[in-house]
């Protein structure tokens, strides 16, 4: 009887296989997935053409390389698409054709589709078809080179910041001379003196606010992880010598996390609804809470956002074209210029996450998340506001109820992966059917905001109160297990979903799908409770080192350049790059040190004056400016 048992085990172990593993001879009789050639030896030709072009390998069934092909690409989770393959080829060189430069777009076509063709053939005994030529340049054209009105627009908007940032200064330094206690607050909102002075001090008078100073340190860590996750995510996936690694790395547990870290957002949204309730609460004792609080907060909050967007899609449609050219650039950074020059209006009012996936997928891909929450922070300032008197558990009860089902009812009927994972053809494509049905629908992560908008409310009332939390070995000890918690999160679901051969059964999905995001929010939502009241001493003098403040405060414009920073890295590539450990650790650091280095300025020039100049213009002296420590991601 115990044969039964093994034939379990057996079953169980085929569910989590592989449907083909190769050895490195059998793997490299595929077609590679990626070449390039020398880009700046075919443009040295009179007549150099280079094409950048995505070629199909044709499907033969008695045909041992793409039955291999085929078996090997069949987990979509882990593996390449082998049957489509991507080349940059110098067509003079490769493809020799007298007047090649006269053809149509369509002939031009057909003689690459014959020379790619004969080339893998002759090497790899398969058959290949041409389905697409993304571009081309040759050495008498070079393409997106003249400037044009917008690059004007662009260059004015930018001297007109700069100017009002060294007249405000000026007068600043003026008004200290003359020892003038006042002056106009406008101009003032633009001194650089008063922003830096701002920049390296604690703001806050009331010690409430001052209890939520370890945020700081969750900000510039969880900043500096979605920096790195961006970069692993980004860097290794197209046109690389050595795919194969990155592909034996899904088996992994600590890839398979890395792959699965886009929960990481929701750590965000908890403190997002965190702050937003807890400044509204302290601001409601000194005014009472009426509805005209709600234009002013959300013209505060856009004041806070907008400049920053404004900015990042002024650069990426004019200027940043002319940055760079290369074998790649049009690759990846004309498909942005594209988008964004198309698509702007949609960042701009904030509906970017609800168009189609087919649609604006290149441009400031990081824009997905500021939308989001501005979606979730008008509609839980709008029920918080409603529910003044009555009914404020029913509604945060319901909203929480939303972001738990709607997830899961997404995995039900679009049968779509329970969250992110970065898989492949994922990066490859920049398309997902999860990014767009799951990930980033804003009731999908109210959950996690609610959740937020509770321990806001917990917080003041303690507060309040004058709450003490008695000293406990157990608070201490499970304020010290929350970042093993994070760790076993995330290493459990991505070996879960990576381990298996296809996808896991629907009611798993449906699951995992509604739970993660509260799961994740719950467990730092203690980890923040721990810090304002204390329960872990060494933790809480860590966190509330005043030094945590400085990259905290830049983490909005860390945020909102990084994507552009790696973008005109990969564009700038000339040749196959090799992702191997160490190259990736320098490009993460190298890409977080750029960004915060362009954080600074961007901080001192654009955030902070326009910032201060919307709190002047719509809300004053209002104590509704304590929501400056509102829930936006810094």
């Amino acid at each position: 009887m115990f044969y039964k048992y093994f034939v379990v085990l057996f079953l169980i172990g085929l569910s989590y296989g592989e449907p083909l593993y190769l050895n490195v001879t059998e793997y490299f009789r595929m077609p590679p997935l990626f070449e390039l050639d020398n880009y700046e030896k075919c443009m040295a030709s009179e007549d150099g053409m280079f094409c950048v072009v995505a070629v199909d390998v044709i499907t033969e069934p008695d045909n041992d390389v793409t039955n291999i092909i085929t078996k090997y690409s069949a987990n979509r989770l882990k593996r390449f698409n082998h049957s489509n393959i991507e080349r940059g080829i110098c067509v003079t060189s490769s493809c020799r054709r007298q007047n090649i430069h006269n053809l149509t777009m369509e002939d031009l076509k057909i003689v690459l589709s014959e020379c790619i063709n004969k080339t893998i053939y002759n090497e790899y005994k398969v058959e290949t078809k041409l389905s697409r030529i993304n571009y081309c340049h040759n050495s008498k054209r070079r393409l997106d080179q003249d400037f044009d009105n917008g690059d004007q627009i662009f260059a004015i908007a930018v001297f007109i910041i700069v100017l009002l940032n060294i007249i405000g200064t000026w007068y600043d330094a003026r008004l200290t001379r003359t020892n003038e206690s006042k002056g106009n607050p406008h101009l003032l909102c633009f001194s650089i003196i008063k922003n830096w002075s701002k920049y390296i001090t604690n703001e806050h008078k009331d010690p409430r606010f001052k209890s939520f100073q370890g945020l700081h340190a969750i900000k510039t860590i969880l900043t500096f992880l979605i920096v790195m996750v961006h970069v692993l995510w980004l860097y290794p996936f197209t046109f690389v010598d050595n795919p194969r690694d990155l592909e034996l790395n899904y088996d992994k547990l600590s890839y398979q996390m890395l792959f699965n870290g886009a929960s990481l957002m929701q750590v965000y949204f908890m403190m997002s609804g965190c702050l937003l309730v807890h400044s509204l609460k302290i601001s409601g004792e000194h005014h009472a809470e009426t509805w005209t609080m709600f234009p002013l907060i959300i013209i505060y909050r856009l004041g806070r956002v907008l400049p920053a967007i404004m900015m990042i899609l002024g650069f990426t449609t004019t200027w940043f074209r002319h940055l760079g050219n290369g074998p790649l650039w049009n690759y990846y950074v004309s498909p942005a210029v594209s988008d964004c020059r198309q698509y702007w209006w949609s960042h701009l009012l904030f509906v970017n996450i609800l168009l189609p996936d087919t649609e604006n997928r290149a441009c400031i891909l990081q824009s997905w998340h500021i939308s989001a929450e501005i979606h979730l922070f008008t509609i839980s300032l709008f029920i918080y506001l409603a529910t003044r008197k009555r009914f404020r558990s029913l509604a945060f009860t319901i909203m929480f109820l939303i972001g738990l089902v709607g997830p899961a009812l997404h995995v039900w009927f679009k049968d779509v992966e329970a969250t992110l994972l970065i898989y492949p053809e994922f990066i490859r494509k920049l398309m997902s059917d999860e990014f767009r049905n799951v990930h980033s629908k804003p009731y999908n992560n109210m959950s996690a905001y609610v959740i937020g908008m509770c321990l806001g409310l917990y917080i003041y009332e303690a507060q309040r109160s004058n709450k003490k939390f008695n000293k406990s070995k157990l608070l201490s000890v499970l304020t010290l297990m929350v970042i093993p918690t994070t760790f076993l999160l995330f290493s459990s679901s991505g070996y879960y979903f990576f381990a298996r051969n296809g996808q896991s059964p629907i009611l798993g999905r449906m699951i995992y799908a509604a739970a993660h995001r509260p799961a994740l929010a719950l467990v730092y939502a203690f980890l923040v409770l721990s810090l304002v009241f204390d329960f872990n001493n060494f933790l809480s003098t860590l966190a509330n080192w005043s030094a945590w403040r400085l990259p905290s405060r830049l983490t909005y414009m860390v945020y909102i350049v990084h994507i552009t920073v790696i973008q005109y890295l990969l564009g700038s590539r000339t040749q196959l790059d090799h992702v191997a450990f160490m190259n990736i650790v320098m490009s993460v650091v190298g890409v977080s040190c750029i960004s915060f280095l362009l954080a600074l300025p961007l901080y001192l020039l654009l955030e902070a004056p326009f910032t201060n100049l919307v709190k002047t213009l719509a809300i004053g002296d209002h104590s509704l400016s304590s929501t400056k420590q509102d829930s936006k991601k810094e």
